[in-house]
């Protein structure tokens, strides 16, 4: 069983690297939002580990609603 600070971790992980890639590639509007794309996808993905798991609840759901708000405003301050 994984323990809700694994994900909080995880989601954390996948904020710096989305922060990470933009410093990268956020000059060009392809790839910002292919980069934000690459971020969803590992929000969603460790949200169906966590169900898979029977691991959901609403701290981890919480959890991944804050990472999404946290994705959205950088890429609305970059894009």
């Amino acid at each position: 069983m994984l323990t809700r600070q694994y994900y909080q971790k995880e989601f954390s992980r996948i904020y710096d690297r989305f922060c990470f890639n933009l410093s990268l590639f956020g000059g060009d509007k392809n790839l910002r939002a292919s980069c934000y794309n690459e971020a969803l996808l590992a929000v969603e993905k460790l949200k169906l580990k966590a169900i898979a798991n029977k691991e959901i609840d609403i701290s981890i759901a919480q959890m991944r609603l804050r990472t999404i708000k946290h994705l959205e405003t950088i890429y609305g301050k970059v894009g």
